[in-house]
């Protein structure tokens, strides 16, 4: 058996053991935070949520609108949500194997979505739903269409021109990971006068121009970055920059495996004298941690990780060349063996971290099955709770969403909910400027009426909101 066609057979492992997982974990993925409202808006709006301008989303939606419109339970649509995503990205590993005949770009999809993910496996984002199609658009360019007729060439680049548009739209990060792609892409082939290439290159700068200019001032989305004027600051002070500290902080932990991935592909480029692979992974991949920690803020460590996931990306190219370029010149059986077990060796490091963190998420379940279960013993299907009460170690401002969506699942009957107000005093003011037809959802989109629930899922009592004594 070929080198190649064992990589593929671990490649396929992987990916459907994240699927396993995404189905396993659903409610740790889904009923917490972003995730939480996302899904209740979704299911009470029955269509697709497009926030900043990220069309591609639709993608990643379409399994639970299609659950919600064949009259699935809530438990299915949530799960088809949660699976969505990871089945999606077996799509683009699928494409980039046997459309593309490119079992390498496989190979770096499955290493993408594993080398440094823990905790940001319980949260669905749109970096690596870009990162992936980012990873697609490699294939696509390095598939070769001589033998292919006018037609099929039509086909084809209508294909590249649709793959690359999803990936840089879906994020901004992964539009800047599309462009290591191509700069990689033409260091590969030293082709410097590709048209191609410079084409997709300055559209991928143009797409990154525009996304920052229709990102308002002031909004959600412009929160995660610095500001402008502090930049240079930043820069010059990275010592003291949180995301700098976050990630240095875990170079012997979660991102040790991909510095190790980094380091051995840095050392077999050495070794060959490819010096311009070896600066250039080099130089990005330190540049784009500099950059990281210069343009965010800090965040929860959840969110932190989704930074950085860019960073396993860039190593991931380097590392899978490396691996398919030496099993190329050691065919020995010994050599490709040793190959496959680094190659597996590596996603079952990626697997333990999601194990490591799928303790927190199931703990932070057990809070919210906890609320739920006190609510389930009181009279009322609506219900508020202070801060001190719920002095959780885990953001929860969708609260009230994770509630109804826990309820709805688990108690159908009895469908409830929980708001958390900061203090006594911002309660009564809140509850006495609302009738009992309004449903308390989040601080920025506070209330809703009972008909703008979704009657099929979320059937609520016209109550008076009451306090909930958890202890």
């Amino acid at each position: 058996m070929t080198f190649e066609k064992i990589i593929a057979y671990v490649g396929h492992t992987f990916m459907l053991l994240l699927i396993f997982f995404s189905v396993y974990f659903y409610q740790e993925r889904m009923l917490h935070t972003d995730n939480a409202y996302g899904v209740l808006t979704l299911i009470n709006t029955e269509n697709f949520i497009i926030p900043h301008y990220r069309y591609p989303l639709v993608l990643t939606q379409f399994l639970p609108l299609l659950a919600i419109k064949f009259g699935a339970s809530l438990k299915t649509v949530i799960i088809a949500y949660s699976a969505n995503f990871y089945l999606l990205y077996y799509v683009c590993f699928l494409a980039a194997m046997y459309a593309y005949k490119n079992i390498k770009v496989s190979l770096i999809i499955v290493f993408t979505l594993l080398v440094t993910t823990s905790e940001i496996f319980f949260l669905q984002t749109e970096v690596a739903h870009g990162l992936v199609f980012s990873s697609l658009f490699y294939a696509w360019l390095n598939y070769t269409t001589t033998a292919l007729s006018n037609f099929k060439k039509y086909v084809h680049h209508l294909m590249g021109i649709f793959i690359f548009l999803i990936a840089v739209l879906f994020h901004p990060l992964s539009a800047l990971f599309t462009v290591f792609v191509i700069v990689w892409n033409v260091i590969e082939k030293r082709n410097w006068s590709d048209v191609k290439s410079m084409v997709f290159l300055v559209l991928a700068f143009l797409v990154l121009f525009i996304k920052a200019k229709l990102t308002p001032v002031g909004s959600y989305e412009e929160s995660f970055y610095q500001s402008k004027d502090l930049l240079l600051s930043a820069l010059l002070n990275l010592n003291e920059s949180y995301v700098f500290k976050f990630f240095i902080l875990r170079l012997q932990g979660l991102y040790l495996l991909p510095t190790i991935m980094l380091l051995i592909t840095l050392g077999w480029y050495s070794f060959k004298k490819q010096w311009l692979k070896l600066f250039f992974l080099f130089l990005i991949s330190v540049g784009y941690v500099v950059l990281a920690s210069v343009m965010f803020k800090g965040d929860s460590e959840i969110m932190m990780e989704r930074v950085f996931l860019c960073y396993g990306a860039i190593v991931s190219i380097g590392f899978a060349n490396v691996l398919f370029d030496v099993s190329l010149i050691y065919q020995q059986k010994k050599a490709h063996l040793f190959l496959t077990i680094l190659t597996a060796g590596c996603l079952v490091a990626g697997i333990v971290k999601i194990l490591e963190a799928s303790v927190k998420y199931n703990y932070r379940l057990s809070l919210v099955k906890q609320q739920a279960e006190a609510a389930q013993m009181q009279e009322g299907s609506k219900f508020y709770v202070l801060n001190k009460d719920v002095s959780y170690p885990f953001a929860m401002w969708a609260n009230a969403c994770e509630q109804l969506l826990y309820s709805a699942i688990h108690h159908p009957k009895k469908v409830k909910t929980v708001y958390i107000f900061n203090n006594e005093t911002d309660a009564q003011k809140t509850l006495n400027d609302i009738n009992p037809n309004m449903f308390l959802m989040v601080s920025f989109y506070l209330t809703l009426n009972h008909n703008q629930l979704n009657a099929k899922y979320f059937t609520l009592a016209p109550d008076t909101y009451k306090y909930l004594k958890l202890n």
